[in-house]
């Protein structure tokens, strides 16, 4: 009960939310009546909160993902500001979220979220900013072509430590200027890692040049388990690794094909030995339109 007899009643400073109402007799021997009710709903004061970001406030270009998160606000988001000149402009983010996701930033950003409660003043929190870190220099040299059996020193450079890939064919993969010996054409990766973390990378490709191929093909081998000329025999073979062969009886019959022929044949077909006799070869390369034809004889006895 407010003690006021006036018809007015002044209220200041509410802090939450309150209801008025007045109480009315006209003398002791009339009934007291009640006016309706007057609500008021208090909004509680709009504060802006705190920004934090899930991880570091430190990012490489490009390759960053992270979140922006609201804490401690009390009201509800307007929306988000962003700022690239160090907070000399803005630009308005219409989300209304307390989570401010970014990624693939190539400079440094600031964010702010505005936050009002009910109908009270808007707040905006303090600024936080994300330093986006450059990514290390890197240069894998220049493309070079070699012959089979041929190697060449990559020459990388980076500000950073170095790692090429792949490894197998590398004197060393962590070094700028590894040793390569290629077995066919490769692409060489090379990845600078620097002391924050960040990555780049750069590609140079070694093209093994196979000339034409002039090998011998032999024309009969013996496969009869003496170790001595059991497997027909293509000189140089190893060296053009897109080879394909097919090898057909004097009726036509395909009894042996392989892509990537490697001198290993020894005359069967589906797992039994081939009568001896004359057959009938195709050679083809994937890099040529030359086919090599000819026969090859099979001679078991000895």
């Amino acid at each position: 009960m407010i003690t006021n007899t006036t018809t007015t009643q002044t209220y200041t400073n509410i802090t939450s939310s309150i209801i008025y109402a007045a109480v009315v007799q006209n003398t002791s021997f009339c009934a007291v009546d009640t006016s309706t009710q007057s609500v008021f709903n208090v909004d509680p004061m709009t504060v802006a909160g705190s920004l934090s970001l899930t991880s570091n406030d430190s990012v490489c270009a490009f390759l960053n993902n992270d979140t922006v998160l609201l804490n401690g606000n009390t009201g509800a988001v307007l929306g988000w500001l962003a700022s690239i000149d160090s907070g000399v402009t803005w630009s308005a983010i219409s989300n209304t979220t307390t989570m401010q996701i970014f990624g693939g930033l190539s400079q440094n950003i600031m964010y702010e979220a505005i936050v009002q409660s009910g109908i009270c003043p808007i707040d905006t929190t303090t600024s936080i900013g994300i330093t986006v870190l450059p990514l290390p220099t890197v240069n894998a040299g220049l493309d070079s072509t070699i012959g089979p059996g041929q190697s060449i020193t990559l020459n990388g450079s980076g500000s950073g430590s170095p790692l090429w890939i792949p490894t197998a064919s590398l004197s060393n993969p962590i070094i700028f200027n590894p040793v390569a010996t290629p077995t066919v054409t490769t692409p060489y990766v090379l990845i600078v890692t620097d002391t924050f973390g960040c990555v780049n990378a750069d590609t140079v490709v070694i093209t093994l040049a196979v000339p034409v191929f002039n090998g011998t093909v032999s024309n009969f081998f013996t496969p009869n388990g003496d170790n001595i000329n059991d497997t027909w025999y293509i000189q140089n073979i190893q060296n053009y690794t897109d080879n394909e062969v097919f090898v057909y009886n004097i009726y036509g019959n395909e009894v042996f094909t392989k892509k990537g022929y490697i001198n290993d044949w020894k005359g069967t077909y589906n797992g039994s030995e081939l009568p001896d006799g004359t057959y009938y070869y195709v050679l083809r390369f994937d890099k040529s339109t030359r086919v090599y034809k000819g026969s090859v004889d099979i001679i078991k006895k000895k």
